[in-house]
């Protein structure tokens, strides 16, 4: 009895150790408080409610921390709430401040407080419950709750504000940061004060519209002396300066402290509550109501009159407000209860089952809805209930459940029937039940199933075999069996004639002797125990003459090709076709010859492979041999029972790919441009396989197939070659490379050969100079760099020129040329060019100079230097030859004698197409007559040719039988001769 009392204690520290109510994980404990808010007509949000507790009584029982750092406030579904501890943590009286984030109007609910968590942080935070905290326990003002702050003072905890700098009001008031007017004027705002001086006041505290300019005032203690020489204690309100008779005065004594307390219920009106902490507690109560265009935004303080100091702020704090705050009550939430409370079945021995009745009783105000029952543990296979899930049970209800204990087997069984409800903040009920299983039990230790078989035993043989028999009862067990009807018999003396004792084991040796009849032999041994219950072995043998085939006798693989169909698989297919039903195996096998390598064959035959009776079973052989050759042998194959024994024949061939190019690289040499050149390219089959050639790759550019021979696709013998006739087709003078490439199978053969060639380069042949000019000084004159002719210049590849020209450095100034470019030698000025000839119409570059007296007439235009890019050229070059015109050689070179009225105009449009016109201007009447010619001088229009005035002149010239290139028109007057050049593009 005393070991029973102290399993069903083990089990209830158990049961009460696990979180089974609503608390917090990892905290032992909770207390439920009720909040009542079915008399508020509104919803709260983010609402701060207070909580107040025996917290001295808990720490004195070791079920809270004397820190308080295990207090915390949660829903039933485990959300947690902000929360601040006031004070009197580790004493009979501790008050809490909770902020409930929702709870609907005209409804009730439940706020938890946990504890007893050794290990939990403190998380006392009034900055995270009330809309504005400040307890001003550090040495400074904060910054970020505070501004405007003048020469206000953090001392020992208590704001001092300093003093104003005029009678009702200035600048140096301190305010709030915060705006309040997401409140819409319902909060309540509370602080404590205190004097310093028997004479005391300033403005305490007010509630402004606009920071910047407090002008509303709410509460004031004015500094001004009354005959009893008391300070003065009342209201004031902004009027017409700022001031209004006080309402109540009393004695406001040194040091001492009083708590106020504003409940704003509209913008019109709060109400006003304040009483001394220190002094008797006095308490005076009134209310003002404010203009209506007052809003509460802000909260401030200073100090007024010729005292410094006057009064100190311990805290201030605002929460939100609502006409009817909720009432907040310890309840208890455990309304169900059973009979009986612990559920015990007893001690069970031959019997199997037993059943129970439990009443289930509501003990609270409210019907309770069940939403589920299970089992702590689970044990739904031990125990069995009626499973009162969702049902309603109305107070002082009675329900009655049912119970039944149904082991599996023997042992202890408990659990606990966990009754739950809707409702997260009422624990669930807890039926510890407990049950024991001892019935007489004994068990076949070594047998997986009921059957004792002897196996398959060949004609003559014998055999023994035998079984365990262990008792697991809790008491000696008597066993009985029954005698044999057949062959099968005890192997000596019958162990099952006295009792076993508990836990003992006992072998049962039986005997089979194989008659000279092949067939399938039953019997039976039966064996019963103390409660009746039996367990019936069934024996079995079979003697046999076994039967086992295949599907063939000879396995021919055929021919593999080395090296990608080196693999040839088969199936060995065996069948056993005993006639008794005999199951077989493959005892051992046996591989002679070449097939024995595994590095030749696989075969798939398993060792102790069972072969079911009337069944085949499927084994791979592969073939993978590693050189060419004829391969023949055989395998024996090893059967039992009785060591039937089956010869099966193997045999293949392997053959090998090979192919290869007579030549690795053939090369064409050098080609004439526009010439073709014809080579033979021979790949031979060198295996021993047949090869089928499919594919030739590789051919690009000027390089081209004939034919191959034979053609493609074509089956090569062994030693068989094949002839690939390939022809180049010389395009340019580049180097062309390419691989040839033919392939084929078996085995993706394939080989290659690199071919070359290179096409022989042309030379072209031209004609480069520069013509003869005049001009004016003054005025700007083209001298032009002209390929004249060319012969297989695009053929030879040639895309740019190099050029320098070298002239008189005083006689033309270069107007178009980088100076980078230009080289001064001695008396000469060399400028070089560069560019592209294809796009120029004949004209490779263009020089533009301004000519100028200098000390020369004429200058030879050199071309010192000309190079063709890019290609090979034989190049004529002729240099041409500039003067000057109009100059005065009275007494030598030294002035232009022309007039800028006469000129020759550059002809328009520029370059022209199918027309242009021609503009000169004379100074002189006679003779005058203006002509085309070619750049090589040759005319090939007269346009103007007659006695004219002088006057200015526009010729307009048809240009319509005229091809590309540039030309040169000249107009010759009775004393001068003017040259310009004209491009035509067609």
């Amino acid at each position: 009895m005393k070991n029973k009392i102290k399993y069903i204690l083990l089990i209830f520290l158990t049961i009460f150790g696990t979180r089974l109510s609503a608390q917090l994980p990892g905290w032992r404990e909770c207390l439920y408080y009720e909040v009542n808010n079915s008399s508020n007509a509104e919803d709260l949000q983010d609402y701060q409610i207070r909580i107040a507790f025996n917290h001295y009584d808990l720490v004195q029982q070791g079920r809270s921390r004397a820190d308080g750092g295990d207090i915390r406030f949660s829903s039933c579904d485990g959300q947690v709430y902000d929360y601040w501890i006031e004070y009197g943590v580790n004493s009979t009286y501790c008050l809490c401040w909770v902020k409930l984030p929702f709870m609907a109007k005209n409804t009730k609910g439940y706020v938890l407080l946990n504890f007893g968590n050794d290990t939990s942080i403190n998380r006392s935070d009034p900055d995270k419950v009330f809309e504005f905290y400040d307890g001003f326990d550090s040495t400074a003002i904060n910054g970020n709750k505070w501004t405007r702050t003048g020469g206000s003072n953090v001392v020992n905890g208590w704001l001092e504000p300093v003093l104003e700098n005029s009678t009702w009001g200035g600048s140096n008031y301190i305010y709030n940061r915060k705006n309040f007017r997401y409140l819409n004027n319902r909060c309540v705002l509370e602080c404590e004060v205190r004097s310093n001086l028997t004479r005391t006041g300033g403005n305490i505290i007010f509630f402004v519209d606009n920071a910047n300019s407090p002008n509303h005032y709410l509460i004031q203690h004015e500094t001004r002396a009354l005959a009893n020489s008391d300070g003065d204690f009342g209201y004031k309100s902004g009027g017409a300066g700022g001031e209004l008779t006080p309402n109540f005065i009393y004695q406001w004594n040194a040091n001492e402290r009083v708590f106020y307390q504003i409940r704003m219920s509209s913008r019109n009106n709060f109400y006003h509550n304040r009483f001394s902490t220190s002094i008797g507690g006095r308490q005076i109560t009134g209310s003002v109501a404010p203009t209506n265009n007052w809003n509460w935004n802000f909260i401030g303080f200073s100090a007024l009159g010729s005292f410094p100091f006057h009064f100190a702020v311990n805290y201030v704090r605002v929460r939100k407000y609502t006409p009817r705050e909720p009432g907040v009550a310890l309840t208890n939430t455990s309304v169900l209860v059973a009979d009986p409370g612990v559920v015990d079945f007893g001690w069970l021995v031959c019997e199997n089952n037993s059943s129970m009745t439990v009443t289930l009783t509501n003990s609270g105000k409210n019907a309770m809805n069940v939403t589920r029952s299970r089992f702590r543990k689970g044990a739904s296979s031990n125990y069995i209930t009626s499973r009162p899930d969702t049902m309603q049970i109305q107070p002082d209800e009675i329900r009655e459940i049912n119970l039944s204990f149904n082991p599996n087997g023997n042992g202890n069984f408990d659990d606990t029937l966990i009754i739950e409800n809707v409702d997260p903040c009422i624990p669930p009920l807890l039926i510890p039940i407990f049950g024991r299983k001892d019935s007489v039990k004994f068990d076949l230790t070594d047998m997986t199933s009921d059957t004792l078989d002897f196996g398959v035993l060949c004609l003559g043989d014998t055999k023994d075999t035998g079984f365990t028999v262990a008792n697991y009862s809790t008491m000696v067990t008597t066993l009985s069996s029954n005698t044999f009807s057949s062959l099968f018999n005890y192997a000596g003396q019958n162990p099952l004639y006295k009792p076993i004792n508990k836990d003992e084991s006992r072998f049962v040796k039986l005997s089979f002797t194989a008659t000279q009849k092949d067939g399938i032999y039953y019997d039976s041994l039966t064996i019963t125990d103390t409660c009746g219950i039996t367990k019936t072995v069934y024996l079995k043998a079979i003697v046999t003459q076994p039967v086992f085939t295949t599907l063939k006798d000879t396995f021919d693989f055929g021919r593999c090709t080395l090296w990608c169909d080196t693999l040839k698989t088969d199936t060995i297919r065996i069948t056993n076709s005993s006639r008794w039903g005999t199951d077989g195996r493959i005892r051992d096998f046996v591989i002679y010859g070449q097939f024995g390598n595994p590095e030749l064959s696989q075969i798939g035959l398993i060792k102790n492979d069972v072969i079911k009776n009337n069944a085949s079973t499927t084994y791979p052989i592969v073939f993978s041999p590693k050189r060419t050759g004829v391969y023949s042998d055989s395998m024996t194959i090893i059967f039992e029972p009785c060591g039937f024994e089956k010869t099966i024949y193997l045999k293949g061939e392997a053959v090998e790919t090979g192919f290869e190019a007579r030549l690795d690289t053939v090369d064409y040499g050098f080609v004439t441009l526009n010439q073709v050149k014809d080579t033979t390219l021979i790949f031979r089959n060198t295996g021993t396989a047949d090869l089928n050639i499919t594919t030739i790759g590789g051919i690009t550019g000027p390089y081209s197939l004939l034919n191959t021979a034979p053609p493609l696709p074509a089956l090569l013998t062994p030693n068989q070659a094949i002839n690939v006739i390939l022809r180049f087709n010389s395009l340019d003078t580049l180097f062309h490379q390419i691989t040839i490439s033919l392939s084929g199978n078996p085995c993706a053969v394939e080989d290659s050969v690199a071919v070359f060639a290179k096409g022989v380069p042309i030379i072209a042949k031209t004609l480069v100079y520069i013509p003869n000019t005049f001009g004016r000084t003054g005025e700007q004159v083209d001298i032009p760099l002209i390929l004249e002719s060319s012969e297989r210049l695009v053929q030879s590849g040639i895309n740019a020129f190099e050029a320098t020209i070298r002239m008189n450095k005083n006689l033309l100034k270069p107007v178009n040329v980088n100076p980078g470019s230009m080289n001064i030698i001695n008396n000469y000025r060399e400028i070089s060019v560069s560019g592209s000839w294809k796009d120029t119409n004949g004209i490779l570059y263009n020089f533009r100079f301004i000519p100028a007296l200098g000390d020369s007439e004429c200058t030879d235009i050199e071309i010192i230097k000309f190079r063709w890019l890019n290609g090979l050229t034989n190049m004529d070059i002729i240099s041409g030859r500039f003067c000057l015109v109009d100059v005065c050689k009275e007494g030598g070179l030294r002035l232009i004698e022309g007039t800028t009225q006469s000129y020759l105009k550059q002809s328009l449009p520029e370059p022209a197409i199918e027309r242009a016109v021609i503009e000169f201007s004379l100074i002189e009447e006679g003779h005058t007559k203006l002509y085309l010619s070619d750049i090589q001088g040759r005319c090939r229009a007269v346009l103007f040719d007659k006695e004219i005035l002088p006057g200015i002149y526009k010729i307009d010239v048809d240009l319509s039988g005229y091809e590309t290139g540039v030309y040169q028109y000249i107009l010759m007057t009775p004393t001068n001769i003017y040259r310009r050049l004209m491009r035509v593009v067609k």
